[in-house]
Parts: C-alpha cells; structure tokens; sequence
C-alpha cells in the first residue's frame, strides 16, 4: 500500500514545469506503467471489467492534461469538450502538435531562450569576435 500511496501522489502531483512535453507525458507514463504493474487492470471481457477500464483511461487523460503548463489551456479546452473524449495518446499527439506549432511561431519558450537577442548575447558570449593584430 506504501509503494501505491507514494505513486498515486507522485502521478497527482505531476507537472510539466520547464519540460518539453515529450518529457512530462514519458516521465507520467511512466509512472501509470509502475502503478499498472503493481495494481493490474482487469483481464474479464465482461461489461463491468469494460467500465472500469474506460474509467481509468479518463482519469489518465484528466491527469495528463491537470499537469500541462497554462500555456496549454486553450489547447485543453478543446479537448475536453470533444465527444468521444480522445484517448491519451491522441490527446498527446494534438499537445505535441500544438508545441510544434507553437515552436515554428516563436510563441513556446519551453524553459528556452526565445528572444532573439538573448541569443545574440550568448553567442557573442561562446564565440568573441576575433580581433585582428
């Protein structure tokens, strides 16, 4: 029960903070992959069995999108309004999607440098100018 309480909080309290999303969404699948391996969901092909599992992928899908960045709410408004809800990998495919775009735009920052004379200064930083004789 320890093992279960300490992950059940790790997944709940789960955030994308500065990270890509790649890297929020493997490190939370992660954690679902552990939680699955010590609490396995239900083989019966039976309806209850069924219920249970969409219920928990839900939850996923809810847990995924509770930890993306703010950035991201419009993104998420629009996927909690679709009905059938997506799955969490189609979900996670349209936040990826979203990033790309985002990243091609100038508007993701990412935890990165996006102002373009910020990277001006670190370069003049790494490689100063050469002066001559």
């Amino acid at each position: 029960m320890s093992r279960i309480f300490h992950l059940h909080k790790a997944i709940v309290t789960h955030t994308q903070g500065i990270s890509p999303v790649s890297v929020y969404y493997s490190k939370l699948k992660d954690l679902w992959d552990e939680f699955d391996s010590i609490v396995p969901p239900s083989s019966c092909e039976c309806v209850k069995s069924k219920d249970y599992s969409d219920s928990m992928d839900r939850q996923k899908l809810l847990q995924f999108l509770m930890g993306l960045n703010e950035s991201y709410a419009q993104a998420r408004s629009q996927i909690l309004m679709l009905n059938p809800p997506p799955s969490v990998n189609q979900c996670y495919a349209m936040i990826v999607q979203d990033e790309s775009q985002r990243e091609l735009s100038g508007e993701y920052s990412g935890g990165g440098i996006t102002d373009p004379t910020a990277l001006l200064t670190n370069k003049s930083a790494i490689f100063p100018p050469i002066s001559a004789p």
